[in-house]
């Protein structure tokens, strides 16, 4: 965890892997208040927390965390390190309930600035959609996993943590970069994604299980539902582990399987004038096998032309391959396209997702890696895809600087 810088003894500043921080506390407040504003991107965007409580309590810092200690409330507020599964760190908002509640939904007063969020579902309430009825073989899903009882193979996963869970995207800055370096500081435009929240119990050893989790924007609140059950068996004091994490790929994995056109639709700005690449965040089975950007336009669903990358070298783990397209595909301004992938991995390979966005998903089932083919019979879901594409922009005179547009 990193240092907490103190700005007196109303308002603290918890600095976050990413580079972004987070102020705790109220700097206009005559008193302190167990509030957390969650900034990214120097505070472009920023969503704030604050428990609704009258109580004067000065805050402590320990162990680098700010701690407030209520009278049946505690909060522990600190940064989280990166890891393997969240790749810039993120922030922790604990919760102790010292005693058991009267209610076993806790609410915390919630606002946002310049984010949109997208709920991501149980995948059994996912694929009620109708999603399943598009592969051609039995199918078992349960909340994390979608898999193909035939072969075991398991075509789709979300996390147990991502089940339940809200992604925030920048609200502007989701698919449009205007120069090299808004396109390394935005990258794909996703902000963070709010986990969903788990509590444990004071056993020995402790009990936990999952609250769930939902956010009110209308009415600025946001509540965790704890099961009533683990409240009446546990023991006391409980933690409800509530984090962030800064995370800027999708958090689900799908299938991306040999000779299968999969893509996302953008809108293409107004300044656009050649594609340069499309990038995709995947994982193959090695890196004897190759991906393809291929450019589609949405109206027809037609190639466009000169619109098939080079190929790339997959890579055993999940990584940003960039297909390079060696002539480079006019592209019209404020035209919707396609954006979509291909590869000749005869395992299974996967792309990383998120749900969310009417239609936004593109899958073509049957093609051709070697000869890419329009997807004319291709068909959609309310899913987002981690893919993007370069461009140049139109009027010329300028030396080439890459724009990026595409969504996680």
């Amino acid at each position: 965890m990193l240092e907490i810088l103190s700005t007196g003894l109303k308002t603290f500043v918890v600095p976050l892997p990413c580079g972004d921080d987070v102020e705790v506390g109220d700097k206009e407040a005559i008193d302190f208040k167990p509030k957390a504003r969650i900034k990214r991107w120097d505070g472009e965007c920023s969503l704030t927390l604050e428990l609704p409580t009258d109580e004067k309590v000065l805050p402590v810092v320990e162990d680098k965390k700010v701690k407030w200690k209520g009278e049946d409330t505690n909060l522990e507020m600190f940064s989280k390190e990166a890891d393997d599964e969240n790749e810039n760190g993120g922030f922790e908002y604990d919760i102790v309930l010292k005693k058991k509640p009267k209610s076993n939904v806790q609410t915390l007063n919630f606002n946002s600035d310049n984010l949109k969020f997208y709920y991501q579902p149980p995948l059994t309430q996912e694929y009620k959609a109708g999603w399943s009825d598009e592969f051609q073989c039995n199918i078992s899903v349960t909340e994390t996993d979608v898999t193909n009882t035939d072969t075991g193979d398991n075509l789709v996963h979300r996390p147990e943590k991502v089940v339940g869970s809200y992604v925030a995207y920048h609200a502007t800055k989701s698919n449009i970069h205007s120069s090299q370096a808004e396109a390394d500081k935005y990258k794909t435009g996703q902000a963070l994604i709010w986990f969903r929240p788990k509590i444990r119990d004071s056993s020995s050893p402790p009990k936990d299980c999952w609250c769930k989790l939902n956010i009110d924007e209308a009415n600025g609140v946001r509540r965790i539902v704890i099961p009533q059950d683990f409240l009446d068996n546990g023991i006391p004091p409980f933690t409800i582990d509530d984090w962030f994490g800064s995370q800027e790929t999708a958090g689900s994995g799908g299938n991306f399987l040999s000779n299968q056109l999969h893509g996302a639709t953008f809108t293409s700005p107004a300044d656009t004038d050649t594609g340069i690449s499309i990038s995709a965040y995947v994982q193959g089975t090695s890196s004897s096998f190759s991906l393809k950007g291929v450019l589609v336009l949405r109206s027809n669903l037609n190639i466009v032309a000169n619109g098939i990358g080079s190929p790339t070298a997959l890579s055993s783990s999940y990584a940003w391959r960039t297909s390079i397209f060696s002539t480079s595909p006019s592209i019209t301004p404020s035209t919707a396209y396609v954006l979509m992938a291909i590869n000749n991995d005869p395992g299974t390979p996967k792309i990383k997702y998120n749900s969310g966005g009417t239609n936004q998903l593109v899958i073509d089932g049957s093609n051709s890696y070697s000869s890419p083919s329009n997807p004319t019979d291709a068909f959609f879901a309310n899913l987002l895809y981690s893919i993007y594409c370069t461009y140049t922009a139109g009027g010329g005179g300028a030396a080439y600087v890459p724009k990026f547009m595409g969504i996680t």
